[in-house]
């Protein structure tokens, strides 16, 4: 049972994130193109439990970058962002999306992807699993964070050992709705969320939860929007409804009648909370005059919010300032039926193009991807509004949300780049590439027709991976981030993109440095600049340490320091129960393998004491295999 709103931080609670282990696996979603700047500052170094955050300080900085490369190379291939197609132009890239996939809808044809469904596989220090849930109405913005209020729902469910269709089925319409998801992304897009399928089936859909989305596309029966939520409900022609939206689509009088029906009520029982004209939030919210007239033609109730005694300062909580700038985003909707009241915290918006517009033959057409959790409440916050006696706020014209962009994919596996774009579109006779060295090819291309996509495949000897494509659709550069399908060894290698002013043999050596710390090595201090006003990459460039004695008793105790760091990283490994996880220290320990050995053929103040470390961290590799 849930008592009502907690206020809380909108991208996460830190205590719990804490608690419930660091996230190896990502799936989310978004409807504007996600912000590279939110994950790399805020979400990724919470998520991923780093010991490092971002500084204004040259050396400090570049240890934070390279300890998040690190974080994101083990997670290879389990992050994944889906959102509405967009034109993406050269100000949308970023070093990060080689690393975290972008899914875009579109593959099946123009539609929307509006639903907002965070899901997290955490794993703790013990191993444990559990899978954390986040359904609420954030994009993956900055502006979502900072200037705006939102409402979520956040569960955390512990993973057993073993899958179950039992277990799978209880999740409801999360399943099918993933599905959906990936099929509208393409290929790579149902690649994506098979993973999270599999985890679903590991853990049951805790008591009192039921999940309500929609798809697009002309649906019959009642799996989908307004038809799958009147089911849950089952109301009462006497139900009660309460609508907290930003948005409000363009409704007729049937239209509202039919979502009434649909739902178990009456127009007259449906209350919606709106702003006067002039509030500050009529900048924010929108409410077409032709569905305000079918609002009032219908019977339907606007409830007066932000306007008490003339004062049009006052917000939406007693903890929320009356000069507090930002405004709500939230999608809620209060449902009661007797007693027994219930909230949907969702993603959609009231609309028809969220919830479905009902055709011919008993059909319900829907145009966007949406998904909420309807779960019991104690009480219903917004009956003590009243019905509203000022002037609506009305916009003249409703803002279309769009999903009518080209669509379009490229993924890199090591030889073959692959350039997927829809059938019907005019393929362009050339491309650009641009590869991890910043280098632009121009290279002539020929499509065919692949599973129903057009796709072109550039075979060569590539010297450096390409990192972004550029292409022209209708008219419109697309630069694409090239999705990296390598292995993880060939990845980290040769990654296809790198933090901002790092090359290779840095980042090699700042990652090295970085292994080494997480199985107890020390690390110079990234806090202090090194003796003699160097930079700390300098410092490590030139393998400067301060010696204790004469060279030889140095490298004594460098060699007893790594070989501790290979007794560090095989306890790790022995300890650990989760499958996942130790093949994620296992990956660790071929690769400080490969960077040792690296380090050893360029010699070096180590160069004796990696030989030995080198010997003995191989033999623990082999005997773990």
């Amino acid at each position: 049972m849930t008592s009502g709103p907690e206020w809380l931080d909108p991208i996460g609670d830190e205590a719990a994130d804490r608690d419930a282990g660091a996230v190896q696996a990502a799936l989310l979603t978004t409807y504007d193109p996600p912000d590279a700047t939110l994950l790399v500052e805020d979400l990724l170094p919470r998520w991923f439990r780093l010991d490092r955050e971002m500084s204004s300080d040259d050396a400090a900085n570049r240890f934070f970058l390279a300890e998040l490369e690190v974080e994101l190379q083990r997670r290879r291939g389990k992050l994944a962002v889906f959102s509405s197609p967009a034109v993406l132009g050269p100000d949308s890239q970023h070093w990060i999306w080689s690393h975290v996939a972008r899914h875009f809808v579109g593959a099946l044809g123009s539609v929307v992807q509006h639903a907002k469904l965070w899901l997290l596989h955490r794993v703790d220090e013990d191993g444990a699993e559990r899978l954390d849930i986040h359904v609420s109405s954030m994009n993956l913005t900055r502006s979502a964070v900072r200037e705006q209020l939102q409402a979520g729902f956040r569960c955390l469910v512990p993973l057993g050992p073993t899958m179950s269709r039992a277990a799978l089925r209880s999740w409801g319409a999360v399943v099918p709705f993933l599905q959906e998801l990936g099929s509208h992304a393409g290929p790579a897009g149902v690649a994506a969320v098979a993973p999270w399928l599999r985890l679903l089936a590991r853990c049951r859909c805790p008591a009192g939860m039921t999940f309500i989305a929609s798809v697009p596309g002309t649906h019959r029966g009642n799996d989908w929007g307004v038809r799958a939520l009147g089911v849950a409900l089952r109301l009462p022609a006497r139900g009660e409804v309460d609508i907290l939206v930003p948005t409000v689509g363009v409704w007729t009088k049937e239209q509202i009648e039919s979502w009434a029906r649909a739902v178990g009520t009456l127009p007259k029982r449906i209350g919606l909370a709106w702003i006067p004209k002039g509030h500050p939030w009529a900048k924010r919210w929108e409410l077409p005059a032709t569905a305000l007239t079918a609002l009032k033609d219908s019977g339907t109730c606007l409830l007066a919010l932000g306007y008490v005694d003339g004062d049009k300062r006052q917000r939406l909580h007693q903890r929320f300032g009356a000069y507090d700038e930002r405004w709500p985003h939230a999608k809620v909707y209060w449902f009661e039926r007797g007693a027994s009241p219930r909230v949907l915290v969702t993603s959609a918006n009231w609309s028809p193009s969220a919830w479905g517009i009902p055709t011919g033959r008993s059909q319900l057409h829907i145009k966007n991807f949406e998904i909420g959790v309807l779960i019991p409440v104690r009480k219903r916050p917004l009956r003590t509004l009243k019905e509203m006696t000022a002037k609506a706020a009305v916009v003249d014209a409703a803002r279309d949300i769009d999903g009518t962009a080209p669509w379009a994919h490229a993924m890199f596996d090591g030889r073959r780049l692959t350039v997927q774009i829809i059938k019907g579109e005019v393929a362009p006779s050339q491309i650009v590439v641009i590869d991890a060295d910043g280098h632009r090819l121009k290279l002539k291309v020929r499509w065919k027709p692949v599973d129903g996509l057009l796709q072109t495949a550039l075979k060569r000897a590539w010297k450096s991976g390409p990192s972004l494509v550029v292409l022209v659709l209708r008219t419109a550069e697309h630069w694409l981030s090239v999705h990296d399908q390598r292995d993880a060894a060939t990845s980290q290698e040769h990654p296809l993109s790198r933090p901002p002013g790092m090359d290779e043999d840095e980042l090699k050596r700042l990652r090295a440095a970085l292994l080494e710390e997480r199985y107890g090595g020390k690390l110079i201090d990234d806090d202090e600049p090194p003796p003699g006003g160097g930079s700390l990459s300098t410092e490590l460039t030139k393998n400067a340490v301060t010696a204790v004695g004469d060279y030889s008793v140095w490298l004594l105790d460098e060699a007893r320091r790594v070989l501790a760091v290979v007794d560090a990283w095989a306890s790790a490994f022995s300890k650990m129960q989760s499958t996942d996880l130790r093949n994620a220290i296992q990956r660790d320990g071929r690769q400080l393998l490969r960077l040792w050995r690296e380090e050893v053929s360029e010699g070096g103040r180590r160069k004796g004491a990696l030989i030995v470390a080198c010997d003995e961290l191989n033999a623990r590799l082999r005997s773990s295999e």
